[in-house]
């Protein structure tokens, strides 16, 4: 990230005829952060581009003899007056529920092609463990135990595993065939894997009958989401990357206790849950009939 933001400062220097070597000076990085500024970067790019430029001057070997620019008074005046001069904007994803999970679940035949059956899949997993992308990339077979009355899922790739020891996760044995414990069977067989397996459980497909052992892009999970969403007449822009995360921490928020919620979500604190938790409307109507009555 530090090198892409590296890159595009180089691009603007070439173009505004700067010096293109290491170490920066201090006229040029605010000119550079007032560039972005002006040019209506956001934030995070503003940020990327200040942390760049500190990082090249302290950890590229043969550089930190030199005096950092960035802790000039001038360079972290200018970094400051740029972000309070942007207003955060947060465009909001909508979750994706229980009941949206299930009408995506219908269009499923018994004829379904595997990636239907995959794309289904995914879905249904990452609503009902809660999962980020990258847990879902990592995800493998052998990451996936059958026991008696459940599905046993270790979570190996989690921002708040740090010590990547792992954090097991249960799928409750149920009859549906379409339900988040068939379901993933159901997709095995149809993609030829099998439990201890080597291989991860979601990849790109190789032909029509069998799935790569490579990790799923991003590319991939949005195109994925955006069909699954359009499938049922919704529109794919009200929803995102974390709209299954918060459609199932959504439902079962008012079902579980605050510390098992976190634990369900492998969230660090309550106030991470602020970005998932959704209130529906009707309980908003309750609280106000409660309070009308």
């Amino acid at each position: 990230m530090y090198c892409y933001a590296l890159r595009k400062y180089f691009s603007y220097s070439a173009i505004s005829s700067l010096d293109l070597m290491l170490p920066i000076d201090a006229v040029s990085a605010s000119m550079y952060i007032c560039y972005l500024k002006e040019s209506g970067a956001a934030i995070g790019a503003i940020k990327s581009a200040f942390n760049a430029f500190k990082w090249a001057h302290n950890f590229v070997p043969g550089l930190n003899k030199f005096n950092d620019p960035l802790e000039t008074n001038t360079v972290k005046r200018v970094f400051e007056s740029a972000l309070r001069s942007i207003k955060p904007g947060r465009n909001i994803k909508a979750p994706l529920t229980k009941d949206l999970i299930k009408l995506i679940l219908a269009n499923l035949k018994a004829d379904s092609s595997l990636k239907e059956i995959r794309n289904a899949t995914i879905i249904s997993l990452a609503h009902n463990l809660l999962l980020r992308h990258d847990e879902i990339a990592h995800l493998c077979c052998s990451h996936m135990e059958v026991e008696s009355d459940h599905v046993r899922v270790t979570i190996i790739s989690s921002k708040t595993d740090k010590l990547r020891n792992g954090k097991n996760v249960l799928l409750s044995k149920a009859e549906d065939e379409d339900s988040s414990y068939q379901l993933p069977l159901r997709y095995m067989v149809k993609a030829h894997l099998s439990f201890g397996q080597n291989h991860f459980l979601f990849g790109p497909l190789s032909g029509h009958d069998s799935i790569l052992n490579q990790k799923l892009s991003y590319a991939c999970y949005r195109q994925i989401l955006r069909s699954a969403v359009e499938s049922i007449g919704a529109d794919p822009s009200n929803f995102g990357f974390h709209s299954c995360r918060s459609g199932g921490a959504t439902d079962l928020a008012s079902s579980l206790t605050p510390f098992e919620l976190l634990s369900a979500g492998r969230w660090q604190s309550q106030q991470s849950l602020a970005h998932y938790v959704e209130i529906p409307k009707h309980h908003k109507l309750q609280w106000s009939s409660f309070l009308n009555n």
